[in-house]
């Protein structure tokens, strides 16, 4: 069960991930993301299921050994905290900020609209 200081954990790490201030990088599994603290590390995976199941979010506190202490999911949200669906999306927006920062998507894009010439027709969309 997910108690009041894992769900403050993911509410600031959103934060910060939102404000820039963490450093997450591609950790070694596909879809999984890593922040490192000075004695702790955090991680964040997707697991999408293609049986037609339902997909999975992890979130993961590893000791400075790389032990695995801690391991929660949005399934484990209990009803009065949030509940398992709007968990789901919390964690889904946590892991897609930590995959832009890690891939450094702002900067690709920023790189891709110098190339090209600016237009200042509207867009259609």
């Amino acid at each position: 069960m997910i108690g009041s200081k894992h769900i403050e954990l993911l509410r600031r790490l959103a934060k910060s991930t939102k404000e820039g201030k963490l450093s997450w990088q591609e950790d070694t599994s596909k879809d999984s993301f890593i922040v490192a603290f000075s004695r702790y590390s955090v991680s964040i995976a997707y697991y999408a299921d293609l049986a037609g199941s339902e997909d999975e979010i992890t979130v993961k506190i590893f000791n400075s050994e790389g032990e695995l202490i801690e391991s929660v999911s949005h399934t484990d949200f209990a009803q009065g905290t949030l509940s398992i669906g709007s968990s789901f999306f919390f964690l889904r927006e946590l892991y897609h900020d930590a995959r832009r920062k890690a891939v450094g998507i702002d900067g690709a894009l920023d790189s891709i609209l110098e190339e090209l010439p600016s237009d200042d027709d509207e867009v259609p969309f």
